[in-house]
């Protein structure tokens, strides 16, 4: 956690002192920040952030304490001329050798992809052509500030439109 929150304290620091600093400031951060429910999206404006349910695994609480402690850094750092937007991504899908997809794709050809468990988890995703379009759209959005989500939809409708392709894959 401290390589993330002790580098953006010092990147701050550093802006503050800059004479002309940068205009914008993107730091990453995860969308898996947010309380994890079924029943509804999480958002920029209602979300709930997560780590606090009583039945929450260790590692769920980890993670979201890592993103809530390295947008803290982010969002104290003295860089008063300087936009700073939060990217609370979901997992960028590439199909690029070694990327996300290639993995699940060798693991249907294993014929271990498919539902999971009760099937009605919620994973976030975005391609990443999608990815780049949010940030140019970002980038030429000076009016915005603050936590930014980038995702697309639901898995599990990609996991029923996945699952339709999935023997030509096993």
């Amino acid at each position: 956690m401290d390589s993330r929150t002790e580098s953006t304290r010092l990147l701050g620091r550093t802006m503050d002192e800059l004479a002309h600093p940068p205009r914008l400031w993107m730091n990453a951060s995860t969308a898996t920040i947010y309380r994890h429910i079924y029943d509804r999206v999480m958002d920029e404006q209602t979300g709930e952030i997560g780590g606090s349910e009583p039945d929450a695994p260790a590692k769920w609480k980890f993670s979201i304490d890592v993103a809530t402690s390295w947008e803290s850094a982010f969002f104290e750092a003295m860089a008063p001329n300087t936009r700073k937007l939060a990217l609370r991504s979901a997992i960028i899908m590439s199909p690029d050798r070694g990327g996300i997809v290639d993995t699940l794709l060798r693991l249907a050809r294993l014929a271990l992809g498919g539902t999971a468990a009760s099937g009605q988890q919620f994973i976030s995703w975005v391609h990443e052509a999608d990815f780049l379009s949010a940030i140019e759209f970002l980038i030429a959005q000076n009016e915005l500030d603050g936590c930014v989500n980038i995702w697309f939809g639901s898995v599990q409708e990609s996991v029923k439109r996945i699952g339709r392709h999935r023997p030509l894959y096993a």
